[in-house]
């Protein structure tokens, strides 16, 4: 996984959609929506290695204090006798995602997820403008063959057709009064002979007027069943098994069953564009959101360490006994802390209730995580400094106070005798609260402070 991570941070873009795909193997959206699940898989990865993370930096310090603080030098002596083969266990354990890693995972998820939202969104402008060009050729197939319908139409019923009828049933009406009035029998076939001569003159000229028109209606035929036969559109996906025209023999294909599927197809891929639209903009301020949280935390621990360090220098037995630093400076120290830890806890809770309000589920399960992480270290540092768990952090406000002295005195009277022993032992922090400061203050000068910064694509 940690492979995985490093390809995702040098490589910022997500591979191009496969162009000319095939319909149902190769469908960019069905492509675009497996790389969705991929990249989600990704992500639930990183967030349970983040709540590992998390969680095991604050179990690992509960179970080093009550080692530091416990008065029995025969318990100590069977901690350091374990210790190699701890040390042992975790050289042979698999290496697993890092805190940091997981937080940077996270946002590069959310840009890859970007990324590929908008790629999605050109794939369906794509698709919408050929179904548009598509319609348009529909329209115009339509309106040529309404024109030559009609023109037929008028033909048929126009005044030369007419007369041609009358003049075929008067035709006939002299036919048989040529067999009635043989005395008129030279006169009346003359001028049958001549009706005759101008029937067949007007369908002659009728013949030649319905055969370009006939012509031109057969072979629209032949083009409209050509296209009909092979379309210029390829269908859309059918995740629910529906049957479409396509399925059909093209025999049986018609222009009203072609526009009426596509046109659907358009009402879909437009919805769909909303709402990309819509996760695109999520997408964007969540990001920003999630950095602003990330920042929050990540200051706070740094000023926690330096805090940490500051307060063990000053609460060790030799400064304590030199008498150089005031019990009131320790405890305004403690509530710098203690405010510094609210206020931080503040600012996520505010930054939990805007992902709620907005229904970012993502943002909700990392930023809860962040808060939980938060409350946790807080319920870890007031026993720490030996303060009750449950009390509010106004019991510092006024540094040496006599109050809080009998507060502390009352707790130890009610406390369990471990918790007694605590009380009264070194009030020095966790080893681990202060292990990455102590191993890190060396090359703290030479360290580059980028990491607290936004990452540059969000400014782009």
């Amino acid at each position: 996984m940690s492979t995985l991570l490093q390809q995702s941070f040098r490589d910022k873009r997500l591979p191009p959609v496969p162009p000319a795909a095939s319909t149902y193997h190769h469908d960019p959206l069905l492509y675009v929506e497996r790389q969705t699940k991929h990249i989600q898989r990704n992500l639930q990865v990183l967030i349970d290695a983040q709540s590992d993370g998390l969680f095991s930096g604050l179990a690992r310090p509960q179970s080093d204090e009550a080692s530091s603080r416990s008065l029995s030098p025969s318990a100590s002596e069977a901690s350091r006798s374990q210790s190699p083969s701890t040390v042992l266990l975790r050289q042979t354990a698999p290496k697993k995602i890092g805190l940091r890693a997981a937080r940077d995972g996270i946002f590069q998820s959310i840009y890859d997820l970007l990324k590929l939202r908008e790629e999605e969104r050109e794939i369906i402008l794509n698709q919408t403008g050929e179904r548009e060009s598509a319609l348009h050729d529909i329209q115009s197939f339509l309106s040529k063959r309404s024109g030559l319908e009609e023109a037929i139409a008028s033909i048929h019923g126009d005044q030369e057709s007419q007369q041609s009828k009358q003049l075929e049933e008067e035709a006939r009406t002299l036919a048989t009064d040529i067999h009635e009035l043989e005395t008129r029998l030279y006169e009346m076939k003359a001028k049958h002979r001549h009706l005759v001569s101008e029937i067949s003159h007007i369908n002659n000229s009728v013949d030649a007027k319905l055969s370009s028109y006939t012509e031109s209606l057969s072979i629209l035929d032949s083009d409209i069943r050509k296209y009909l036969r092979d379309p210029p559109i390829q269908p859309l996906s059918q995740l629910s098994g529906e049957s479409t025209f396509h399925s059909l023999n093209p025999k049986r294909r018609t222009l009203d069953m072609v526009r009426e599927h596509w046109s659907t197809e358009q009402v879909s891929l437009r919805s769909r564009q909303q709402k990309v639209d819509e996760e695109i903009l999520a997408l964007e301020e969540g990001g920003g959101v999630w950095k602003q949280a990330v920042a929050d935390v990540t200051g706070f621990e740094k000023r926690l360490r330096a805090n940490m360090r500051h307060y063990v220098e000053i609460t060790t037995p030799a400064t304590e006994s030199e008498g150089s630093t005031s019990p009131d400076y320790k405890d305004e120290l403690v509530k710098n802390i203690l405010d510094d830890l609210e206020k931080t806890t503040q600012r996520v809770e505010s930054h939990l209730e805007l992902a709620e309000d907005k229904d970012w589920k993502l943002l909700v399960c990392c930023i809860a995580a962040e808060l939980e992480a938060l409350r946790e270290a807080r319920g870890i540092l007031r026993p720490a400094f030996g303060l009750p768990v449950h009390e509010k952090d106004e019991a510092l406000s006024s540094p040496g106070d006599p109050s809080l002295e009998d507060q502390s005195q009352s707790q130890e009277d009610h406390e369990p005798p471990y918790e007694d022993s605590l009380a009264h032992d070194d009030p020095e922090p966790p080893a681990d609260l202060l292990k990455d400061a102590d191993s890190h203050h060396s090359d703290h000068g030479s360290r580059s402070e980028e990491d607290d910064e936004p990452d540059p694509a969000w400014l782009t």
